[in-house]
């Protein structure tokens, strides 16, 4: 690993997909914890208040019913087992959305972050002395971070209840339930403005945390080098690399034969497609050949897009071996190329 003061070059598309598969990616638990405390305050809004309303009636109507018994341990275990069976089913409906909700956000923050290679066990990770070394260099960094996010958010929500204090003490002229649902909103608003502030402080961190993570994948002109001389000499990616050349090149040539003004074929062996364009071009080009299998495949395309097929061995051979694609027929072949390209006008002049 080269030194960091080296390490001046931006990361190449292979570090960084090597990096991702080692589980190296922007990760913010500050970001996440402020979508998480929106998120809760999101299903609290929509749901808190109906949930809070059916268990006051549920716990007003039991009650109520109990008001004729005497007070046993046996109905006060009654009411509870009463009231949790009404009341675990919406906590676990509330439970598994902040469970998903989390699992999306960190899957959204990370591009779909996961990592086997992360929960391997390695050598790395059981070295004592560079545990030690990390976790004191995030526990200092993390430390500061949190006193910094404590001291804004203490003084944000010291100035936002300051701002309030006033209609705190008018609560205590009016009614009961007319207060509480004051005390209910004041709270809601206080918790929505901490988390924006939370939010805030999370993006913040996460930028931080980019930035970091963008520097520690930077790499030096050495290892860039190196990098090079292993992908470039690696027999095996190159012949890769010729492969998929040869693919993407055969897909064009096929994708031209559908097109072509002719087929010349060898019936067994050679097949060589032409394209003349009056007025576009001086002479016939080949747009595509091939022998053997290819030749075959050409004359099926040939024939499944309704391009005529022209039988001339010598001259597809001849074609074949002095033409290369995309070139025009030289003009020692203008005669008979010129005498085929005749015989499919006439052939489709009498069809019509």
């Amino acid at each position: 690993m080269a030194d960091k003061s080296q390490q001046t070059e931006q990361p190449t598309q292979r570090r960084k997909v090597k990096a991702r598969e080692e589980g190296q990616w922007v990760s913010s638990r500050d970001f996440i914890s402020s979508l998480q405390f929106v998120a809760f305050l999101m299903l609290t809004g929509a749901y808190g208040a109906v949930w809070f309303r059916e268990c006051r009636e549920t716990l007003a109507q039991h009650l109520s019913g109990v008001a004729q018994q005497a007070i046993t341990i046996e109905t006060v275990q009654n009411i509870f087992i009463f009231l949790m069976a009404r009341n675990v089913k919406p906590l676990l409906v509330m439970g598994g959305a902040m469970v998903l909700a989390t699992v999306g956000f960190h899957m959204a923050s990370t591009g779909g972050g996961f990592s086997f290679k992360r929960m391997a066990p390695s050598a790395s990770k059981f070295n004592p002395a560079k545990k030690l070394k990390d976790t004191y260099s995030q526990s200092f960094m993390s430390a500061l971070s949190a006193l910094a996010l404590l001291i804004v958010f203490i003084g944000a929500l010291y100035w936002l209840i300051d701002t309030r204090l006033q209609s705190v003490i008018l609560l205590s002229m009016t009614d009961f339930e007319a207060g509480l649902s004051a005390v209910a909103k004041m709270s809601l608003d206080l918790l929505w403005k901490g988390a924006s502030i939370l939010f805030v402080m999370g993006v913040i961190d996460f930028a931080r945390q980019f930035k970091r993570h963008v520097q520690s994948l930077r790499m030096s002109k050495q290892e860039i080098k190196d990098e090079m001389k292993e992908t470039d000499g690696n027999p095996l990616i190159k012949m890769r690399i010729r492969r998929l050349q040869r693919e993407l090149r055969r897909n064009r040539m096929m994708k031209d034969v559908e097109t072509a003004t002719a087929v010349v074929v060898n019936p067994t062996h050679y097949a060589v497609a032409l394209l003349y364009e009056h007025g576009k071009s001086s002479a016939p080009r080949v747009v595509a050949k091939g022998r053997g299998f290819i030749a075959l495949k050409i004359k099926a395309i040939a024939k499944e897009h309704g391009v005529p097929i022209v039988e001339n061995p010598p001259l597809a051979r001849t074609i074949y071996k002095a033409v290369k694609i995309s070139q025009e027929i030289p003009p020692a072949l203008y005669r008979a190329v010129a005498e085929v390209l005749a015989y499919v006008h006439r052939v489709r002049n009498s069809m019509y």
